[in-house]
């Protein structure tokens, strides 16, 4: 079984990512961590240095380099929804749960100046958000909204996993 978490950056990916892959004895597995891990930088610094396009293809690489892999929760950057390529094969090997959280709610919870987030150059955290709420929805298995509890993300998890 793997869980995809998916929404904007503060969404709570990474955390609600953690206490899930606790409660199922599942390994936790963080794509903007990796990434960080890899360049030896903070996320926002990489984005500064790749490039939006060069960062997007890099997360892409990563996703893609995840072949074969079972008992994981996954939480990639907000970003990743922009790489069919990516999310396709995110979909193969997991359920796919989106993170629903108000755009309000999040902008509160972050700095989005030194978060890393692809599209703010141009664009401000609400219209990133807009421009982004689709493609979630057209990705995810299953919405999950800021009610619901970890126990009934868990029980949506299986429902695709038991397929």
């Amino acid at each position: 079984m793997n869980i995809t978490l998916i929404g904007m950056s503060g969404a709570g990916k990474s955390h609600v990512g953690r206490e899930l892959a606790e409660k199922l004895t599942l390994q936790f597995f963080d794509i903007d961590d990796a990434m960080e891990a890899r360049y030896k930088k903070p996320l926002q610094q990489i984005l500064n240095e790749l490039g939006e396009d060069a960062f997007i293809k890099e997360e892409e690489a990563l996703v893609l380099s995840m072949a074969h892999t079972e008992s994981l929760v996954i939480s990639p950057g907000g970003s990743v929804i922009y790489s069919d390529s990516a999310m396709n094969h995110l979909k193969r090997f997991s359920t796919i749960l989106f993170l629903d959280i108000p755009c309000a709610v999040i902008e509160a919870r972050i700095d989005v100046t030194s978060r890393g987030i692809v599209g703010l150059k141009n664009k401000t955290f609400a219209e990133l958000f807009e421009e982004r709420r689709p493609l979630y929805l057209k990705w995810a298995d299953h919405r999950v909204t800021s009610e619901i509890s970890i126990k009934e993300m868990i029980a949506l998890s299986k429902v695709k996993n038991r397929s």
